[in-house]
C-alpha cells in the first residue's frame, strides 16, 4: 500500500488543524503507513477508498455510525429530497413526530422521545433527567466503559495503576481509585460519580446499599467495556432488579448497540428494559443525530420544562430524513436475520483460523455468541477466553500483546481490510457481501501467520 497523498495531506493539516486530525478516528499512531492516518476520498457499501486509490473492506463503520452501508441509496435520496426543501430552521417539523413514532414502535423502553445531536449529548441529558426526576445527584457507572467526552465521562480507574498493581492496582472493587483521564477536567467532577466493576452483581448491590440515598441512577452499556465484554447470564436483569428494589433509574447507553444488535437495541437483544436510554450513531446511518427515549414518568421532567433541552441542530430535518429512511430499511423483514447470518459466517471462520493456526487470540463481542451472533466483534491476542471485566482485559493487553495487535491490524490493511479492534468494536454491515467475508477471512489467515512469524513467546 502507498500512502503518499495521505502523508502530504497530513503535513498540510498540521499547519492548520490542532494535532493535524479531528477526533480519535484520525489518530495516526497505529496505521500501516507508519506515520499518517488514512485520508478517505469516498465510500460505498462495505468499501472505503483513500486519496491514494487504495480500497479497503471496512469494519470500523465510522466508529459504529454506519449500519446499512456507506452512501446507501435510499438514505442518500431521502437526504437530497429534504435538502431541496429545507435543511434547518430551529423550528418544528412533521418529521420529528414521524421518526419519534418509529422509535416508540421499535424500542422497548420508548414511550416518549427527544432528539439531540451526539451520543455524548444524549448520555449527558439522560444523567440530567435522572437527577431531576429523583432529586439526587450521584450516578453509578462501570469501569472501562466509554460514554463520551463530557467531563463526567472521562473519569475511570487508572491504566497505570492497573499496570503497576495488577487487578487490585485500581483500588478495591468496592472503593476503586477514581482518576481523571485527561487534562482540563476539574477534580470536583468525581464527587458525584461512583464507579463499579462490570459483571460483579454482588459488589454492585453492596455499593447501592451504601449509597442508596444519594444515587439518582445507574448508567450502563448493555455490552460492557469497549463494547465487547458481554454481560454474564442474567447480569443485566439482576442490575434492573436491584435498581427497582432501591428506586434507582436504570439508564442504558445504546449509542453503540442501538439499532445494531437488534432493531430494539441491546435491551431487546438481552431482554431487559431500562427506564431511560441514549441512542446515536446507527440511527441515521452516518448522519449526525442522537436521541433520548424513556418511559413517560421519567420523561415528564423534560415535558414540564424541569430540564432544559435546546439545540440549534437537534431534530434538524436532514438528519431526521436520514433516520426515517434508515429505520425503514432496518424494519424490513429478515434484515437482522441476514445480518446475524453474515456475522456467524465471519465469526465461525475466525474461530476456525484461531484453532487451525493455534493462535493465542479470542473473538469477543456479540459475534462470539454463535447461537445469537449480533454484529459487534473484536479480536484480542490473549489465551484467556473468560475475560469478564475491564481490569482483566487491560492486564491482558500488555506491551507484547499490544504489539501483536498492531502488527495484525497493519497486516490486514496491506490485504485491503480495515479492521481496528484497538478502537473498540468492529461491525458487520448489511452491505457486506459473502465475497467481502471470504476476502476478509483470507486476510485474517494471512495476518495471523504474519503475527506468528514476527512475534514469538
Amino acid at each position: 500500500m502507498i500512502y503518499k497523498k495521505s502523508k502530504s495531506l497530513l503535513e498540510e493539516a498540521l499547519k492548520y488543524v490542532a494535532g493535524g486530525v479531528n477526533g480519535r478516528l484520525g489518530t495516526f499512531n497505529h496505521y500501516a503507513s507508519g506515520d499518517t492516518p488514512l485520508y478517505i476520498k469516498n465510500a460505498k457499501g462495505s468499501k472505503i477508498f483513500d486519496v491514494d486509490g487504495n480500497e479497503f473492506i471496512d469494519y470500523q463503520a465510522a466508529l459504529g455510525a454506519i449500519v446499512l452501508g456507506y452512501s446507501h441509496d435510499s438514505v442518500n435520496q431521502a437526504v437530497k429530497d429534504q435538502i431541496d426543501q429545507v435543511s434547518v430552521t430551529g423550528m418544528n417539523s412533521e418529521l420529528e413526530t414521524e421518526v419519534a413514532k418509529k422509535i416508540i414502535n421499535d424500542v422497548p423502553c420508548a414511550e416518549q422521545v427527544i432528539f439531540s445531536n451526539t451520543g455524548t449529548e444524549a448520555t449527558s441529558m439522560c444523567l440530567r433527567i435522572a437527577r431531576a426526576h429523583s432529586g439526587k445527584n450521584k450516578i453509578i457507572k462501570f469501569e472501562g466503559v466509554y460514554h463520551g467526552w463530557a467531563d463526567w465521562g472521562r473519569v475511570d480507574i487508572s491504566n497505570e495503576a492497573l499496570a503497576l498493581g495488577g487487578l487490585s492496582g485500581g483500588g478495591s472493587r468496592l472503593s476503586p481509585i477514581k482518576t481523571i483521564m485527561e487534562a482540563g477536567i476539574p477534580e470536583s467532577v468525581m464527587n458525584d460519580l461512583i464507579i463499579v466493576p462490570w459483571n460483579d452483581p454482588h459488589t454492585f448491590e453492596e455499593v447501592v446499599k451504601r449509597h442508596q440515598h444519594e444515587i439518582a441512577g445507574v448508567l450502563v452499556e448493555p455490552i460492557g467495556p469497549y463494547g465487547l465484554i458481554l454481560p454474564k447470564e442474567n447480569y443485566l436483569q439482576t442490575i434492573k432488579e436491584i435498581c427497582s428494589k432501591y428506586g434507582l433509574i436504570l439508564i442504558f447507553d445504546e449509542v453503540k448497540s442501538g439499532f445494531r444488535v437488534s432493531l430494539g437495541g441491546g435491551m431487546e437483544y438481552f431482554g431487559v428494559t431500562p427506564d431511560l436510554a441514549a441512542f446515536g450513531k446507527a440511527v441515521a446511518n452516518g448522519f449526525p443525530i442522537a436521541l433520548i427515549a424513556g418511559n413517560k414518568d421519567v420523561m415528564q421532567t423534560v415535558a414540564k420544562n424541569q430540564v432544559f433541552h435546546i439545540s440549534t441542530f437537534a431534530g434538524n430535518p436532514v438528519s431526521l430524513a436520514a433516520s426515517k429512511a434508515t429505520l425503514n430499511e432496518l424494519e424490513k423483514p429478515n434484515t437482522y436475520t441476514h445480518l446475524y447470518t453474515k456475522m456467524k459466517k465471519l465469526a465461525s471462520g475466525i474461530n476456525d483460523l484461531i484453532s487451525d493456526q493455534n493462535v493465542d487470540a479470542v473473538l469477543f463481542g456479540t459475534g462470539k455468541n454463535l447461537s445469537k451472533p449480533g454484529p459487534m466483534f473484536g479480536i484480542f491476542f490473549t489465551k484467556n477466553e473468560n475475560i469478564n471485566d475491564m481490569r482483566e482485559l487491560r492486564l491482558e493487553m500488555n506491551e507484547h500483546n499490544n504489539l501483536r495487535t498492531e502488527s495484525f491490524q497493519n497486516a490486514l490493511l496491506k490485504r485491503g481490510v480495515h479492521l481496528r479492534t484497538t478502537l473498540g468494536p468492529q461491525f458487520v454491515l448489511s452491505d457486506h457481501t459473502n465475497e467481502d467475508l471470504d476476502k476478509t477471512l483470507e486476510a485474517i489467515d494471512y495476518a495471523f501467520k504474519y503475527v506468528s512469524s514476527i512475534h514469538t513467546g
